[in-house]
C-alpha cells in the first residue's frame, strides 16, 4: 500500500489545520509501521480474530505518551479507516478507554510571573512587546495557536477584547485589563516601524525575521527564553494555567474563569488550579467562619 500517496488523498478531502496535518500523518505513519494488519486490504480477513484488536490495543497503550495523546492518535488512525474503507473497517466499533491524566503542577507561579515581567527592558522594541505579549497572555489564557492569530482587525483596545479563531474553529472573544491595554497600546506605537507592510498579526518578530508575525513555533522559542531568564521551564500553555489559578485565588467564580478562559466547561479549571495552596482557602473556611461564633471561655 502506497502510504504516502493515501494520505495526500486522505487530507485533501479534510479541512484540518495545518498543524492538525501534521500531527495526523505522522500519528497514522506510526500506526502503519507498528501495526500493519489494522491497514490490511479490504478483503482480509485479519480482523476477524481478536489477536489484531489486542495487538493495535497493546501498542496503542504501550506508548510512552499522556492518555490524551493516544486518545488523538486512536481517533486518527480511525478517520483515516473509515476514508479508507467507506465506513466499514471492524476497527470503528472497537472501544478503548484512556483515563484522564492530571497536568503536572509547574513551577510557573505568580512569584515567577513578577520575576519574569521584572526581567524585560521596556527602552527596547523587544521589551516592549515581551511585556505587552506577556501581559495579555497572563489576562488571556490564549492558546498558542490563538495567541499567533490575534491581528490588528480584530484587536479593539477600546473596548478591551479581542476575537480570535479558536480550538474546534470557533470564534472566541477574549478580554483584557486596562494595563494590558496600555501595554498594547505602547507596543502598537512603535510596531508600524518594524512589520511588514503586509502583516497583520499584532505581535511580529524584532530579530531574525524581523517584521514577519511570530508563529507558534515562533511564541514557544519566545517563551522558552523566557524561563530560561528565570530559572524556570515555560512553555506557552503554562499561561494558561496561570491564568487558571491567579483568577481563581483573586475570587473569580469558575463560570467567568470558563468564559474568560474559552472554556466550555468547568473541568479543566478543576485541573489547572491543582497548584492552589491551602491558604487559599482560607477566607472561604467553613470551619473557620463557625469558629469564629464560638463563644470563648
Amino acid at each position: 500500500m502506497d502510504l504516502d500517496r493515501l494520505l495526500e488523498d486522505f487530507f485533501a478531502t479534510r479541512d484540518y489545520s495545518p498543524y492538525s496535518a501534521r500531527n495526523y500523518r505522522r500519528w497514522i505513519t506510526m500506526a502503519y509501521q507498528n501495526c500493519p494488519d489494522v491497514f490490511a486490504p479490504a478483503d482480509a480477513k485479519v480482523w476477524e480474530t481478536p489477536a489484531a484488536k489486542r495487538a493495535f490495543k497493546d501498542w496503542l497503550n504501550a506508548l510512552p505518551y499522556a492518555p490524551s495523546q493516544k486518545k488523538h492518535i486512536f481517533y486518527a488512525v480511525r478517520a483515516f479507516l473509515r476514508w479508507r474503507y467507506d465506513g466499514w473497517h471492524p476497527l470503528l466499533t472497537m472501544q478503548m478507554r484512556f483515563p484522564a491524566s492530571l497536568p503536572p503542577v509547574r513551577a510557573f507561579d505568580e512569584a515567577a510571573a513578577v520575576r519574569l515581567l521584572e526581567t524585560f527592558d521596556r527602552d527596547t522594541p523587544k521589551g516592549i512587546r515581551d511585556w505587552a505579549l506577556a501581559l495579555l497572555w497572563m489576562d488571556t489564557g490564549l492558546r498558542v495557536a490563538e495567541m499567533a492569530r490575534v491581528s490588528l482587525p480584530t484587536l479593539f483596545l477600546n473596548q478591551r477584547e479581542l476575537r480570535v479563531l479558536a480550538k474546534g474553529r470557533r470564534l472566541r472573544r477574549a478580554v483584557f485589563s486596562p494595563e494590558t491595554a496600555q501595554a498594547l497600546r505602547e507596543w502598537l506605537a512603535i510596531r508600524p516601524s518594524i512589520a511588514k507592510p503586509d502583516v497583520e498579526a499584532v505581535f511580529v518578530s524584532v530579530g531574525t525575521h524581523k517584521g514577519e508575525g511570530l508563529t507558534r513555533d515562533g511564541l514557544r522559542v519566545i517563551v522558552r527564553r523566557w524561563g530560561e531568564s528565570i530559572g524556570v521551564p515555560i512553555s506557552p500553555h503554562d499561561f494558561r494555567r496561570l491564568f487558571a489559578t491567579v483568577a481563581t485565588r483573586a475570587g473569580a467564580p469558575e463560570r467567568i474563569v470558563a468564559e474568560a478562559g474559552g472554556w466550555r466547561s468547568t473541568e479543566m479549571i478543576r485541573l489547572y488550579t491543582r497548584a492552589l495552596r491551602p491558604e487559599d482557602i482560607d477566607p472561604y473556611s467553613p470551619a473557620r467562619r463557625v469558629l469564629s461564633r464560638v463563644s470563648q471561655k
